[in-house]
């Protein structure tokens, strides 16, 4: 499995466990028809979505998006991540790593904080070996 497939069956799953990530709200991606956009600004009934397609920005009423759009969801970044795991890891349950062998929640999480680049905020961002590592969790 390519790790663009292995990115994309962790982001899901973090989506799924943490549903703040798929709020319509700022940084939220959405996607009409071929056109995907990003929430750039957030007011209480409508937001801002700049149009990645056609480089415009558009106004438009939250209840026209939740109908019409389909939400992607925002960025997983490493406090969702760190989230996700401690959600998805029993703390008595071990598991096994094909390179570092078996670790308890709490290895896993010193794993995770020892090697996110700080320089790169998103998990899509990350290493291909960091990617394989947290698939691994699956």
């Amino acid at each position: 499995m390519k790790t663009e497939e292995k990115l994309k069956e962790i982001i899901e799953d973090i989506r799924a466990k943490l549903p703040r990530l798929m709020q319509l709200e700022k940084g939220c991606w959405i996607k009409q028809d071929e056109n995907i956009g990003i929430i750039v600004q957030d007011c209480t009934n409508a937001c801002f979505v700049w149009a990645t397609n056609n480089l415009t920005m558009n106004h438009w009423f939250k209840s026209h998006l939740s109908n019409k759009c389909k939400i992607i969801g925002k960025e997983p970044t490493l406090n969702d991540v760190l989230e996700w795991l401690n959600k998805k890891l029993s703390s008595t349950e071990t598991f096994q790593s094909t390179e570092l062998g078996e670790l308890t929640k709490k290895e896993v999480l010193m794993v995770v904080l020892e090697n996110w680049n700080l320089s790169k905020p998103y998990l899509k961002d990350q290493s291909e070996q960091f990617i394989n590592f947290l698939h691994g969790l699956l």
